[in-house]
């Protein structure tokens, strides 16, 4: 381009609509809250139900005097003598994978 060309036409940033750029903000906020939601109910069920005070495997036993190794195959049965980190990536990859047969979750354990 030459001294004497007029310059390129660039359009104008349009700053006149803040709203637009508010609801896409609002838009960010509420997904971030919707996934952490999720996430801390995630959690909460999880423990509350398989980390929490009460041993699964006794519970489902039944009886007052279960011997040890009653103990120990239910607890194998039930996966439940793997790391927390283990049984929380299974039980997350559980209800994700819906039906489970697509994701490689057996239908029978």
């Amino acid at each position: 381009m030459g001294r004497g060309d007029p310059a390129p036409h660039r359009p104008a940033r349009d700053d006149n609509h803040p709203a637009e750029d508010g609801m896409l903000i609002y838009i960010a906020r509420r997904l971030a809250l919707a996934v952490s939601v999720v996430l801390v109910t995630l959690v909460a069920t999880f423990t509350l139900f398989f980390a929490g005070p009460a041993d699964p495997a006794q519970s489902l036993c039944g009886e007052l005097r279960c011997d040890q190794s009653k103990l120990v195959e239910i607890r194998r049965t039930m996966k439940l003598d793997r790391p927390g980190s283990e049984q929380f990536a299974e039980y997350f990859n559980a209800l994700a994978c819906q039906p489970p047969q697509e994701c490689g979750v057996p239908l029978s354990r």
